[in-house]
Parts: structure tokens; C-alpha cells; sequence
């Protein structure tokens, strides 16, 4: 009977645990990569931009050449922010199936441990 009473904590604490787990792993991603994004466009953004802007303030036409330059400065600036982090996140995104599948198995066996327990009592009751 204690055998199966420290089966039943261990796997309720170990669910609860995965639950916590989960959800953090399941919101943590977006919150960095919201953080990280806005971080490296404004870092990236501003000093490339600002630098573009400086130098040519004082022109009054573009060639189609600076244009041209300028377009592929963005890119690179858009391209830029699509780094390391977006891999981490679909690092995590894949864990946090894993985790939903263990979580699932953790329930389905607490949920053995509770009909297994429940008739029990019940033949122990009509005994």
C-alpha cells in the first residue's frame, strides 16, 4: 500500500513539474523573440539607417545606383534579425511536443493509479 502511495506522489509531483515545464517552455520563446527582435532592429536599424541618413542628407536626387544600395541595406537588416535565436525557438518548439507527449503518459498513468485504488475500495468495503 505505501509502494503504491509513493507511486502515486512521485507521479503527481513529476506532473506537475512537466505542466510547469511546459508552459514555460511554451511561452518563453515568444517573449525572447519578441525581446530579441526589436532589440537587434533597433540596434542594427538605427546605427546602418542613420549612418545611410547622414551621409546622404544633403543630396537632393538619388542615382539608381543608391538606391539600389539602399534596398539591399534593408534586406540585410531584415535578414539579420532572422538569426540564432529563430533556431533556438524551433528547438524548443520541438521539446515542448516532446513534453506534451510525456505530460499526456504521466496522466493516463495517474488516472490508472486512481481506477486502480477506487475499486479496491469498493471491495473493500462490501468485504
Amino acid at each position: 500500500m505505501k509502494s503504491s502511495k509513493i507511486k502515486l506522489y512521485s507521479v503527481i509531483l513529476s506532473t506537475t513539474l512537466l505542466v510547469g515545464y511546459y508552459i514555460s517552455m511554451y511561452f518563453l520563446p515568444d517573449y525572447l523573440a519578441e525581446i530579441s527582435q526589436l532589440e537587434k532592429i533597433y540596434d542594427n536599424g538605427t546605427t546602418s539607417i542613420d549612418s545611410i541618413i547622414s551621409n546622404n542628407s544633403t543630396k537632393q536626387n538619388f542615382t539608381r545606383d543608391e538606391v539600389v544600395f539602399l534596398l539591399n541595406k534593408f534586406k540585410e537588416i531584415e535578414a539579420s534579425n532572422k538569426s540564432l535565436l529563430y533556431k533556438l525557438i524551433d528547438v524548443y518548439y520541438s521539446f515542448s511536443k516532446v513534453f506534451l507527449a510525456l505530460l499526456l503518459f504521466h496522466v493516463v498513468t495517474l488516472y490508472s493509479f486512481w481506477a486502480q485504488s477506487k475499486p479496491n475500495k469498493k471491495i473493500n468495503k462490501d468485504t
